[in-house]
């Protein structure tokens, strides 16, 4: 039988040595000589541009003759037939934008085929030919990178249509900066601010930010800014200020305006890392698989001490990565599979990037004309405050390479959602995340917190924003790690197949019940601080967590404790805040108001093994 032969990869083909050796594809055509890899990596490339092969000459077609006996022709007589005229070619003009919207004219080599072809000709003699769209200039700022060459006149009107070319006032953009550096920057180091704030101060295109990116900043700012900035800007709603930010991201994604893969991959990380994606066709999962596609494709997960990387450049580079692995770690189970089978093919050509290290930022005093551009956030105002951020960054991404959360995430959604399936491992045995060894391996981590990250409830009575963010990165830290901790005891627990272990379940029993009585104290505080909308999407599962168990404790004394229903209530007040940002919340909204599910409080308390 005739197979069709495997496509291989050559020097011959006109691919460099470089990339014959890894196996991947050689971008020679669309730049030349280097290839987009050794470009990017500052390597010799010895690639050669094949002939372009010319296109086959075809026989030109005639335009349409119209015979003077045999085709109509149109007289206009009268003012009468003038106005029959000018509807005709009214009408066609609003078919032909009705059907193509962002209309191209065709090339004059291609066959005049179309039905309407006929009457084109005629309206054209009447009314003289279409004139050509004039190439427009785009209104940016100076600090975003200009778009791409290729883009047509079209694109063009088409991004300006969606909005994607606008930028928010100077006041609503300060205020979306300070939220982003505050909120979202300790969470997802992936900028070098001080080159950002600085291009942003300037603005005369020395420094430049890409667009999107930029965009993408603004999205992520603006889920913690205050409601007010909101409605000044002319937006009804929280919501619908996100949704008209996400969109202007959005279109400059689907029309591949920017050519810096590593500012794409920043950018989907900021629009999916703090809250699910909702009201579009493409889902959070989407995007973030998208993201780590192209992360992958351009050797984010493989050392760059290898490459002539700037050492600045080397810095953005480890962050971002391990920025993407702990929203793998938090948030997607398939993510940390792609991740693993990722980090074992051709381990032997490149070293795995090295774990996250404080030299691994850069910490500088910003200078006072830069902080202006963010009214001197406190945040900036002193190295210690950006060191701070920086430990509390390294010791997550180390608590995040103990566990997987997305495991213990991914149970409580099938509680809620996989009705049909009562009996739901927290982990795969496959993993074997949860054992003993990582317990262990967690309390040794805990005992050895820096300062800086240990949690610590505000000493001021009215805390500045600064103290704000920094109690609830840390708040959530300690969240994390009982959470991580808990899921470690429960799998313990459900593996005690052993009837000489049966003794030791009262010890895990209370053990978990400690995990818990913290879980809601902490939960407690942010309430008391009104800073529940603030928490990342990854929480919910922890606050379902507590509701379970102060909803046994309340039906097990029949309401003779008032301080489990206190808690009862403020646990569930948060859960309410946060369903507009969390499918889980809404989700646990849904279960307890449907009337097919029965007692879902003692499906949860069953299956998360609540004491």
């Amino acid at each position: 039988m005739h197979h069709t032969p495997k496509r291989v990869r050559t020097t011959e083909s006109g691919a460099c040595t470089y990339c014959v050796k890894r196996k991947e594809r050689c971008y020679i055509g669309v730049k030349g000589i280097p290839c987009t890899t050794c470009h990017r990596l500052k390597l010799p490339c010895d690639g050669s541009v094949k002939a372009q092969r010319q296109p086959r000459s075809k026989p030109r077609v005639p335009p349409p003759t119209h015979c003077a006996g045999a085709t109509f022709t149109i007289t206009l007589k009268n003012s009468a037939d003038t106005r029959i005229e000018e509807l005709f070619a009214s009408q066609l003009q609003k078919t032909e934008l009705e059907q193509n919207p962002r209309f191209i004219a065709p090339s004059p080599e291609v066959a005049a085929t179309a039905p309407l072809d006929n009457y084109h000709a005629i309206i054209h003699q009447l009314l003289g030919e279409r004139n050509e769209v004039e190439p427009r200039k785009v209104q940016i700022p100076d600090y975003v990178t200009a778009l791409p060459d290729r883009l047509d006149a079209a694109d063009l009107q088409y991004l300006e249509a969606k909005g994607a070319l606008c930028v928010p006032t100077a006041r609503f953009r300060t205020e979306l900066l300070k939220s982003y550096i505050l909120w979202v920057h300790p969470q997802l180091p992936v900028l070098d601010l001080e080159p950002v704030l600085s291009a942003i101060s300037k603005n005369d295109g020395s420094n430049t930010i890409s667009l999107l990116l930029f965009h993408a900043v603004m999205f992520a700012g603006a889920a913690f800014v205050d409601i007010s900035y909101i409605n000044q800007e002319g937006y009804t709603s929280r919501a619908a200020a996100q949704d008209i930010l996400f969109q202007r991201a959005k279109v400059l994604l689907e029309l591949h305006c920017e050519d810096d893969r590593l500012a794409t991959v920043q950018a989907l990380l900021l629009l999916v890392h703090w809250h699910d994606i909702q009201n579009t066709e493409k889902d959070a999962s989407h995007w973030i698989g998208t993201c780590l596609s192209l992360a992958i494709s351009i050797g984010l997960h493989r050392s760059p001490n290898i490459s002539s990387m700037a050492l600045h450049q080397r810095q953005v580079w480890k962050r971002t990565w391990w920025s993407l692995y702990n929203h793998a770690r938090l948030t997607s189970e398939d993510l940390v599979t792609m991740m693993t089978i990722e980090g074992e093919h051709h381990a032997s050509e490149a070293p795995e990037v090295g774990m996250i290290e404080l030299s691994d930022f850069h910490l500088t005093v910003i200078p006072s004309e830069v902080r202006a551009i963010v009214d001197d956030c406190e945040a900036l105002a002193s190295i210690e405050n950006q060191t701070a951020h920086a430990i509390f960054f390294v010791e997550k991404t180390k608590l995040c390479r103990l566990s997987q959360f997305s495991a213990f995430s991914s149970c409580v959604k099938s509680l809620l959602f996989e009705h049909d399936n009562p009996e739901t491992r927290v982990c795969p045995k496959l993993w074997d995340f949860f054992a003993t060894r990582n317990l262990e391996e967690l309390q040794f981590w805990e005992r050895h917190l820096p300062s800086a990250a240990q949690h610590s409830f505000p000493v001021s009575l009215n805390p500045t924003a600064w103290e704000k963010s920094m109690y609830l990165h840390r708040t959530w830290l300690r969240l994390l790690y009982l959470g991580t901790s808990y899921a470690a005891v429960m799998e313990e627990m459900r593996d005690m197949g052993d009837p000489v272990l049966f003794p030791f379940v009262g010890d895990y029993s209370s053990m978990l019940e400690r995990y818990l009585v913290s879980i809601t104290d902490l939960f407690e505080e942010i309430y008391s601080l009104d800073l529940s909308m603030f928490l990342p999407g990854p929480a919910v599962a922890l606050l379902v967590l507590a509701l379970a168990y102060h909803r046994r404790l309340v039906d097990r004394q029949g309401g003779k404790t008032p301080r489990s229903a206190l808690k009862l209530h403020q646990c569930w007040n948060i859960m309410q805040r946060l369903q507009d940002t969390s499918v889980l919340a809404k989700g646990m909204q849904a279960s307890l108001a449907s009337a097919a599910i029965q007692d879902p409080w003692e499906r949860l308390s069953m299956g998360l093994l609540i004491p």
